[in-house]
């Protein structure tokens, strides 16, 4: 069984918008498109993430932590509240995992 899982987090008005659209199909990610809107830190650390989430599961749906996307990406530390938006979205992804 397949379906398709969105997560979003932040919003209009807000400094940073991210929605993943995840196809799921025996229960780990197949593939994963996302939409941002943000700083090119932002933008490059949701496609770096993106990347990263075929195979994975609703239990370890984010690979690895906002803290740990920063250094592997060389993102200032005064722009991790972006990435905690990240993380929202995926948290919101595991959210709306269907139930297959």
């Amino acid at each position: 069984t397949a379906g398709e899982v969105v997560g979003e987090a932040g919003g209009p008005g807000e400094e940073v918008w991210v929605r993943f659209r995840l196809h799921v199909q025996g229960g780990v990610v197949k593939s994963a498109l996302f939409k941002a809107y943000g700083c090119p830190h932002t933008l490059t650390v949701t496609a770096w993430v993106a990347e990263r989430l075929r195979g994975r599961g609703r239990a370890d749906l984010a690979p690895g932590t906002p803290a740990e996307w920063a250094e592997a990406l060389a993102v200032p530390v005064e722009k991790l509240g972006r990435l905690l938006v990240v993380e929202d979205a995926l948290a919101d992804c595991a959210r709306h995992w269907p139930e297959l």
